[in-house]
């Protein structure tokens, strides 16, 4: 055993070597360490724009469920109906009022625009009341007319 060996390392049974490491190598090393940190610092920034993007477009979520003012729907033309409605789960038949056609570029059903994207702006209560009403709907059919405008995803 050397001289300058301590009593922990002669417990631990430890080997202490010398080592010969170029300055300029050891500043390599660190520079190289200080890329990687930076590197790093900057895919972490990445991600927390992205998440913050992400929480923007969470909270864009486009409705299923309801068809309420302020809502973003999908809204197709029902050949069943011959009409605009709103895709919505278990509620009533949601149909887009004649005032929103022109603006959500609807007036006429066609195949190059089978769905759009909208926000709900009014709804209002119906009952069919006609057997041969503008809606196809059979006598007393509850539903809805909602006005809406074009929804531009940002």
């Amino acid at each position: 055993m050397s001289q300058t060996t301590t009593a922990a390392e002669t417990s631990m049974n430890v080997s202490v070597v010398p080592v010969n490491i170029d300055q300029n190598e050891l500043e390599l090393q660190l520079q190289e360490k200080n890329d990687t940190i930076l590197e790093l610092q900057s895919k972490i920034s990445e991600f927390e724009m992205s998440a913050s993007v992400q929480a923007e477009l969470q909270s864009e979520k486009v409705s299923v469920k309801s068809c309420n003012p302020g809502d973003k729907v999908i809204i197709f033309y029902d050949p069943k109906y011959k009409h605009y409605v709103v895709f919505c789960f278990g509620t009533p038949l949601h149909f887009v009022h004649s005032d929103s056609t022109k603006e959500l570029g609807i007036e006429e059903p066609t195949q190059s625009k089978p769905w759009i994207l909208a926000e709900i702006l009014e709804k209002e209560y119906c009952l069919a009341r006609k057997v041969n009403n503008r809606f196809n709907v059979p006598i007393n059919t509850k539903f809805y007319r909602v006005k809406a405008k074009p929804w531009v995803v940002k």
